[in-house]
């Protein structure tokens, strides 16, 4: 398997990697680890207190790139802003529906989180997180957004964000099994079936299968941990949802949750009864389900500790176990089709013992595009952590605008078989110069085609292959210094008429700009400039004595780099008040030119005969009125150039539409 596991490396600026707990000597502060750094830690009264935490899933706001954890408690859910991960914002909490419980989960789909709980008579709470987005004075007490109450207690709630179905589990009817809510109208959830007949279901996770089986390409299946096996149920059709196989293996503790590799060939559970009622170490079962009626038991990985796992999760090729009271312990897949997993990186929660106990680490959520990983801890809080399992160096280094090519060193203390080739992605324009990299050990690489990124922070990543798996390691480079943007033209604003001088011409401000270059000019093309002017300000007044007409004005934004893009394009009409004798000469005008559906024709007697003319000389309108003042419609003419004629004067005049 050679997928791309997410985001490994660090890449944030210097000062916040500085004020980070590093992972050194085995320890981040008192707590044992492993190639996994600790940016913060907040305790659990520092997030609205209560007696414990549980599930801990994620949100990014596409937009904005925001990043929170949505964190349940036995009083409630509380919400965190992790984008800056070391000061996080406990923003506030909503309280459970009904009475407080040990149990509570969360999933997100469309930007609403769905919770349930085993609080009696809870149901599902619906919750809009872009509220999130506009909190002033946290922390606050949330609201429900919507209730569905189609069950009263859940275990857990499994979405498949492809299908928009959510799933309750451990629910007081369907026997238990899958309750199935359509949440395709996130605010509306509506009971669109269920299955009941393999009995109890603790978890589960709905996939649109992509895998190779042929026979149930595209169906939507449920991989569903039933306490002693793991049901494949084919929910395509809601009503009628069908068993189509069990996975199983010999003396099963509790057959708790489980995970599909992303390229859905393999299923890795968890037992979260088995290390006490059979004295086992942490063990993670693998099922070959590439026939999905003839699932294989592979074999399984035992950790050097006895602590009980209880949720794993897969991305690329990496495994994130919350192993209770032996924390975050993440799992290299790459060569999972020979049933072989390895530790790379962990972090201890509990650093007192990893006995076989309650307690510690209850999950994890690491698809964050940052590469944070939160995780909670049941009775002390929860954690915002980074992998280093490939550093690079320098983390966010900032260059200028004559800074072309920067030199990064890769680097891993983890013993992975084979070599790796790097690539780079995420950066445009620019390229990379590499060697060949053996784990463990350092390398350094090269970036070069730095000269055309824009001012700013530019997030990128190495991609590091070999046969063995593959991975990406962030990197950054802060562009200082460089070519200023397009000015943004703000008056006068487009198609507008000015009718005193002076003639007041204004552009946003750019901090990164040291002076402007403000062209006006008589005709679009810009081959007649009357305005050419450099100034160290955003406005210039323009006072000279010029003709009434259209005008075109554009700003190009300069510094020590050069230019920048060349802003947009503005026009206006200037309709200065006529003298007599001006208005005896000026017998015909027209504005606004150009214009997107209608022209104002006037004159100081009636207008007479006009035509509009195409640039063939063909007549595409003709109008003769006594007026001296006529709207004309031009909705029905195409785009482009025209002339009018009219016979008051024997004038002509080019239109642009």
């Amino acid at each position: 398997m050679k997928k791309l596991s997410l985001l490994l490396g660090i890449g944030l600026s210097v000062t916040i990697l500085s004020a980070q707990t590093p992972c050194e000597a085995g320890f981040a502060g008192i707590w044992p680890c492993s190639n996994i750094d600790m940016w913060s830690f907040m305790t659990l009264s520092e997030i609205g207190g209560g007696d414990n935490t549980n599930d801990v899933w994620g949100w990014t706001d596409s937009d904005s790139g925001r990043e929170f954890a949505l964190i349940g408690k036995n009083t409630g859910t509380a919400f965190i802003e992790i984008t800056d991960p070391l000061n996080p914002v406990y923003l506030g909490s909503l309280a459970t529906q009904t009475t407080p419980s040990l149990w509570r989960d969360v999933k997100v789909y469309s930007n609403h989180a769905y919770i349930v709980s085993e609080a009696g008579e809870h149901g599902m709470q619906v919750f809009d997180l872009t509220q999130l987005l506009t909190v002033d004075a946290p922390p606050v007490v949330f609201e429900n957004t919507a209730h569905y109450d189609g069950f009263g207690d859940a275990h857990n709630i499994c979405i498949n964000e492809d299908s928009g179905y959510a799933y309750g589990v451990g629910t007081d009817n369907m026997n238990g099994g899958l309750h199935i809510v359509d949440i395709s109208d996130p605010t509306n959830p509506v009971v669109a079936g269920g299955y009941s007949e393999d009995g109890y279901t603790h978890d589960a996770q709905i996939v649109n299968y992509m895998g190779p089986d042929e026979d149930y390409a595209g169906k939507e299946l449920a991989f569903a941990c039933n306490e002693d096996n793991i049901a494949i149920i084919d929910v395509s059709d809601k009503a009628d949802c069908q068993l189509i196989s069990h996975m199983d293996y010999n003396e099963p503790g509790y057959v708790h949750q489980g995970w599909l590799t992303e390229d859905h060939k393999y299923f890795l559970s968890n037992d979260e009864g088995d290390e006490n009622a059979n004295g086992t170490p942490t063990r993670t079962f693998i099922f070959d389900v590439q026939d999905i009626e003839n699932p294989v038991y592979m074999g399984l990985y035992e950790a050097d500790n006895n602590a009980i796992d209880h949720n794993l999760y897969i991305i690329g090729d990496l495994v994130y176990e919350s192993n209770y009271r032996s924390g975050l312990r993440i799992l290299d897949a790459g060569d999972v089709e020979n049933a072989n997993l390895a530790e790379v990186a962990f972090f201890d929660v509990t650093p007192d013992n990893d006995n076989a106990s309650f307690s510690g680490s209850w999950s994890n959520y690491a698809w964050y595009p940052s590469g944070n990983i939160v995780v909670s801890d049941m009775y002390d809080g929860f954690f915002v952590l980074k992998p280093t399992i490939f550093k690079v160096n320098p983390e966010a280094p900032v260059i200028g605008c004559d800074t072309d090519e920067l030199n990064f060193t890769i680097e891993t203390e983890v013993d992975f078989p084979g070599s790796f080739d790097i690539t780079m992605q995420g950066l445009t324009g620019a390229s990379l110069v590499s060697s060949v990299f053996d784990a463990p050990g350092s390398t350094e690489v090269t970036v070069s085609g730095l000269l055309g990124l824009e001012n700013g922070q530019h997030n990128f990543e190495f991609v590091l292959t070999s046969t063995y798996g593959a991975y990406k390691a962030l990197a950054s480079v802060v562009k200082e210094g460089g070519m200023p943007a397009a000015a943004q033209l703000l008056s006068p604003d487009d198609i507008s008429q000015v009718e005193a001088m002076p003639v007041l011409f204004d552009w946003a401000m750019d901090a990164n700009a040291d002076s402007y270059h403000l062209e006006v000019a008589s005709d679009i093309t810009f081959t007649t400039i009357v305005v050419d002017e450099v100034l160290t300000t955003n406005s210039y007044n323009w006072s000279a004595i010029v003709d009434n007409g259209t005008y075109y004005w554009r700003v190009t934004s300069t510094n020590e780099c050069g230019a920048g893009p060349v802003s947009g394009l503005y026009s206006f009409q200037l309709l200065l008040p006529l003298s007599v004798e001006e208005g005896e000469q000026a017998a015909f005008n027209m504005y606004p030119n150009p214009t997107a559906s209608h022209i104002t024709l006037s004159a100081n007697s009636a207008l007479g005969l006009v035509t509009i003319c195409d640039l063939e000389g063909r007549i595409v309108k003709s109008i003769n009125t006594t007026e001296i003042t006529l709207n004309v419609d031009l909705s029905a003419l195409a785009a482009g150039s025209y002339v009018i004629n009219t016979n008051h004067g024997q004038q002509k005049l080019t239109l642009i539409k």
